[in-house]
């Protein structure tokens, strides 16, 4: 047989060419697909491959594939594949039929992952079952490459257990990223004294710590790029009645912005608006936005409102065209069905400069009527770049599907590929990393955003 081009490359190009190809950890079924596809080409390409440690830096854990033999088997090998690399390691227990979970599995697990803890790089932990979150934290007190840290805890049943998320001399010097969504700070006993403030750049954490500390961490950070606002509605309105003596932070270098609540303090406690290119508003929606058109938002790129309905489209509208900079939005199916014909219909067309709109989920099963003339007017003009669909479910409440609404919305698809796209979660490019790019380099640049 014939050699191929590849199976003269040294086994050092061919590592550095899978590892070229690898996609972000964040993208599960894609590093598994990526992983599996290469290791099943030949031995060479097998041997190869399982002699590449960064391949497999990637572990995946949840409720689901620690349930037998196999599948304990399976995580033993990965990590021995992984052998002494810095871990991208997410874990996911969020079984809402099942709200406890075997102690002996919780301790077989604990003993595989606690050695494992000093050396993770990026972790990401999501759990509503209080046996696994008391199991798992607190996280050692070293953690020396510990860059990106997500936690998303809804412990039940919640009782008067106390969490301790890290110890208050814990060490995380790389850390860059920091978000944490979980119940009120009440039951949290740990501080933000463990966090270092130099490096943190991506800091975005709910009411599980009081209003105060976050402010008082936010103040003395320089270097933020993106921040998450979510007070409380009794923290909000605390801060209101005492404005002046907050301090302000410096966001000179903040880009992205993520408010869930109420926008009015924060606006104040910011000493500029101008370097903010995207802005996440959920779920305020009109109060939110009706805040946000007095403000000088004056190089915003994306907007999104995954989780607000709007009560009053013309609210979103006036934002977008006295914006214009503003080249793609993500929302909700109901905001769409109200917004699209008011973007793109007769005059309205030039008050703006949105070319791409991204829709997300919605529970709400009965605006599954698709306005499918204005859609294909807006796909049909010359200045749209792209139309994504974020996976909706057409099915009632009853359990029937909505009449051809699934195939209306794929002949759509059918007749405009290179405008309209079916994407799934886990494909779904951050918004935020959409607004670094500008609209030139969007969506051309897609595959390299993926990765970053």
């Amino acid at each position: 047989m014939r050699k191929q081009p590849t199976d003269v490359l040294p086994p050092e190009i061919l590592s550095i060419i899978f590892l070229e190809g690898l996609p972000s950890y964040t993208h599960r079924f894609k590093v598994d697909r990526h992983r599996r596809s290469i290791s099943q080409v030949c031995r060479s390409w097998r041997a190869f491959c399982i002699d590449t440690p960064l391949l497999w830096r990637a572990l995946y854990i949840s409720h689901k594939n620690i349930s037998t033999g196999d599948d304990w088997e399976r995580l033993k090998l990965l990590i021995e594949r992984a052998r002494t690399v810095p871990l991208d390691l997410s874990i996911y227990f969020y079984d809402l039929n099942n709200p406890s979970i075997n102690q002996a599995t919780l301790s077989r697990l604990t003993g595989y992952l606690t050695p494992l803890l000093p050396r993770v790089r990026n972790l990401h932990y999501t759990s509503i079952h209080m046996g696994a979150i008391l199991a798992f934290f607190p996280l050692p007190r070293s953690m020396p490459f510990l860059r990106k840290l997500r936690l998303i805890l809804a412990p039940w049943p919640m009782g008067h257990k106390f969490i301790t998320l890290w110890r208050h001399d814990s060490s995380f010097p790389l850390l860059e990223s920091l978000s944490v969504e979980g119940p009120s700070f009440e039951t949290i006993n740990s501080t933000l004294d463990g966090i270092p403030r130099g490096q943190v750049r991506h800091f975005n954490v709910n009411h599980i710590f009081c209003a105060r500390e976050r402010i008082g961490y936010i103040s003395q950070s320089r270097h933020l790029d993106s921040l998450g606002w979510h007070p409380l509605h009794l923290e909000e309105a605390r801060l209101q009645n005492s404005p002046d003596d907050l301090p302000r932070f410096c966001s000179n270098t903040l880009h992205s912005l993520i408010v869930n609540g109420s926008i009015h303090v924060l606006l104040r406690l910011l000493d500029t608006t101008h370097s903010i290119r995207h802005l996440e508003l959920s779920p305020g929606g009109v109060e939110c936005i009706d805040a946000a058109k007095s403000t000088d938002f004056i190089h915003l790129r994306t907007i999104s409102l995954r989780s607000s309905p709007l009560t009053q489209e013309i609210s979103l509208y006036a934002f977008i065209s006295t914006h214009p900079t503003i080249f793609a939005i993500e929302l909700n199916a109901r905001d769409y069905y109200k917004l699209l014909p008011l973007l793109f219909s007769g005059r309205n067309r030039k008050a703006h400069n949105v070319s791409f709109i991204r829709v997300v989920a919605t529970s709400d099963w009965d605006l599954c009527d698709v306005p499918e003339a204005v859609m294909r007017d807006w796909l049909e003009s010359p200045w749209t770049s792209r139309l994504e669909w974020n996976y909706l479910d057409f099915t009632r409440r009853d359990g029937a599907e909505w009449p051809n609404g699934h195939e209306r919305i794929q002949a759509l698809a059918n007749s405009f590929p290179e405008q309209f796209r079916w994407i799934e979660e886990d494909e779904a490019v951050p918004f935020d990393k959409i607004a670094s790019l500008g609209p030139d380099g969007w969506p051309s640049c897609e595959e390299a955003v993926q990765r970053i």
